[in-house]
């Protein structure tokens, strides 16, 4: 759990540092401090919403929107990786690659999917409003740079 919190400690602020820098929310959390480097006001919020969170007395609420969300993530990831394998999408040098990494990758999925079918239909329900709603303001910033960009 330490190093599950640890992680989630240092990549979920980067996050919010990605989603205001992309123009998803405002650009004050897409700015770095100019010493550290560090997203500062990201990373601020991100711990004030897990302490209310956390000091709300109900850890099954957290369970229930982190459990199918995490796991649809895992199986997102793998998705990607086969796909960008058999696309062959590169950067700059040559991808790290080893046979059967697809094997594996769907291996992953199945397994993900088998602890997937232990949750609960309220599990599935606030992963789906959480996708729903980021669907949304997707598209309503596509739109808005859309007509941004054909406007003089």
């Amino acid at each position: 759990m330490l190093g599950y919190l640890s992680g989630d400690a240092l990549c979920t602020p980067r996050n919010l540092y990605a989603f205001g820098r992309d123009g998803f929310l405002p650009a004050a959390f897409g700015r770095v401090h100019p010493v550290a480097r560090t997203p500062r006001l990201a990373i601020w919020t991100h711990a004030a919403i897990v302490f209310a969170v956390a000091s709300s007395g109900s850890f099954v609420a957290l369970a229930i929107v982190a459990n199918v969300a995490t796991l649809t993530l895992y199986v997102l990831a793998c998705l990607a990786a086969i796909a960008l394998k058999r696309r062959d999408v590169r950067t700059e040098d040559v991808p790290f690659a080893f046979p059967g990494a697809t094997a594996i990758a769907i291996l992953a999925i199945g397994a993900v999917l088998f602890v997937m079918s232990s949750a609960t239909w309220q599990e599935f329900g606030a992963t789906a409003l959480c996708l729903a709603v980021a669907s949304v303001l997707y598209v309503l910033r596509r739109k808005s740079e859309a007509v941004q960009t054909v406007s003089p």
